[in-house]
């Protein structure tokens, strides 16, 4: 009698017992700018009140640090996210069903990263906006070509953009007659720009709005899979009772997913780290405060 074939499978836990070194040394980077920007939170209110003097100027910069500190804990989870694939694939597993359960596993953590990942890429577009928009020179044009000025602490959907109108933000930082508004908003457009970003966002759109392939290892059903053969004049079906996922290299997506989100992630991160110094000469004309990262 032939083994039972697996259809169906919850694994008992998404991330393994088995721990290893954190952060090890490919993620130590990325950790030590997550703690950088996380810890920009408790100098916010400081920041605010250098900032003091225009109608919500203080406001404005207070939320720059905030969001700053909020990018900085985004990192920090998308790396713990990566940490726990990597404990899985350390692992060894003792059977076939083992190993697809490590599979699907493996893939919800780097989805999981993933998620943190694109949102940090629409954070900066974001905290770029807020920057260009503590010039009240600005503003108008703001509102002019994306319908909002980034008022602080709004909940309001239309003052938050996505990262793909970074290069209206782009056009506007140009106008600005003293020149250092391009420099805040020119990471940002480079990122998303960049072929990672580009591909996980394709990624992303596979996993979240149309089919997304099962763990390989399972018997079910693939795109494609199944249709008709057509002769003389008819149609014929074939049952199979489904087919074996991952025969194709393609479908086992771990692995390849998790290069994805890794290299979008180390795109952020040098977004990030050229944001911070262009911020200096904004702020410091248009604040009180002496810029000091």
């Amino acid at each position: 009698m032939d083994a039972p074939e697996l259809v169906a499978l919850i694994p008992r836990r998404l991330c393994t017992t088995k721990r290893g070194k954190f952060p090890d040394d490919s993620t130590l980077p990325f950790v030590s700018l997550a703690v950088e920007w996380q810890r920009v939170g408790v100098r916010a209110d400081f920041w605010g009140m250098g900032a003091a003097g225009g109608e919500d100027s203080a406001e404005r910069m207070y939320e720059v640090g905030g969001m700053m500190a909020a990018i900085g804990e985004q990192l920090g989870l998308a790396c713990l996210s990566s940490y726990e694939v990597t404990n899985w694939k350390a692992l060894r597993t003792g059977s076939a069903d083992q190993e697809v359960a490590r599979e699907m596993s493996c893939r919800a953590l780097v989805e999981l990263q993933a998620h943190y990942v694109l949102a940090m890429g629409h954070s900066l577009a974001n905290l770029a906006g807020r920057v260009i928009a503590m010039d009240v020179d600005l503003r108008a044009d703001l509102l002019r070509h994306l319908k909002t000025d980034f008022p602080p602490y709004s909940e309001d959907r239309k003052d938050w953009i996505q990262l793909s109108l970074v290069s209206k933000l782009q056009s506007i930082a140009r106008s600005c007659v003293h020149g250092d508004m391009e420099g805040v908003v020119t990471p940002v457009l480079d990122l998303a720009n960049s072929t990672a970003w580009t591909v996980l966002e394709e990624s992303r759109g596979q996993d979240f709005h149309r089919w997304r392939p099962q763990t390989a290892g399972l018997r079910g059903a693939a795109s494609g899979a199944f249709g008709a053969v057509e002769s003389g004049g008819a149609k014929s079906y074939s049952i199979t009772g489904g087919q074996l996922l991952g025969s194709d290299v393609a479908t086992k997506l771990a692995a390849n997913s998790w290069i994805t989100t890794k290299d979008a992630m180390s795109e952020i991160c040098t977004a990030m780290r050229r944001f911070e110094p262009a911020l200096r000469s904004p702020i410091e004309r248009l604040t009180n405060l002496v810029w000091t990262p």
